[in-house]
């Protein structure tokens, strides 16, 4: 499947699997407590979606990893309701009702700090993203980024040069943007850290969402 099909579908199990919502909270505006997914933010989306699987197979998970050190293989498991949660900051609420344009600044490879405004993931920007990682193959991670920066201070309008900016950022620079723009986000935390059995060696990665298994796994959940 797509990354863009994969998108939608996200979109039309939410709405399937939705019984009720008590408070929609003060980020949104729907009438009634009428949630429409798609007007909802991708941490929101992320975090109702990963509980719908908890609510279908149970909140364990299990994965097979190897070992960077020792390059054995084992298996490593955990509970989903574990991972931390954070709160979408005040200060993002406050910018995001407010058109969704951040301000942050990037130090680049020659040295000029540069403004940089960029916004949080809707269901429309995310389609971009998907499309944009989709034909950018190569260099998915700096397209699908380029989705999300609005304008960069001293460059042309245009995703084909904020594209070519983030390319030219050296790997420190870049780490750096992420981790600025992950601070204004909310969701779930899914970078955790695991420990080899054989060897002990401790390893930080992103939980490996994109596996099958994970959202469709073999065993039914536990009761």
């Amino acid at each position: 499947m797509s990354n863009a099909k994969a998108s939608a579908t996200t979109l039309k199990v939410l709405a399937s699997v939705w019984e009720e919502t008590e408070a929609v909270g003060e980020v949104y505006d729907f009438p009634d407590n009428e949630i429409d997914w798609s007007h909802v933010l991708l941490c929101d989306r992320f975090t109702a979606l990963l509980y719908a699987r908890v609510a279908t197979w149970g909140a364990e998970y299990s994965f097979r990893q190897q070992c960077g050190a020792c390059r054995r293989r084992y298996t490593w498991e955990l509970d989903i309701t574990e991972l931390e949660i954070k709160p979408l900051p005040q200060t993002s609420i406050a910018a995001y009702k407010e058109g969704n344009r951040f301000t942050t600044t990037v130090l680049d490879d020659s040295g000029e700090a540069r403004k940089v405004i960029f916004q949080l993931v809707t269901p429309k920007l995310e389609s971009k993203i998907v499309q944009a990682a989709d034909i950018a193959v190569s260099d998915r991670v700096t397209a699908s980024l380029a989705q999300r920066i609005v304008s960069v201070e001293g460059l042309d309008p245009g995703k084909g040069a904020i594209k070519a900016w983030l390319n030219d950022l050296d790997m420190g620079s870049l780490y750096d943007l992420l981790q600025e723009l992950d601070a204004y986000d909310g969701g779930i935390e899914t970078e955790i850290e695991i420990e080899c059995p054989h060897c002990g060696e401790r390893e930080e990665l992103e939980l490996p969402l994109d596996r099958s298994e994970f959202w469709n796994p073999r065993k039914p959940k536990r009761s």
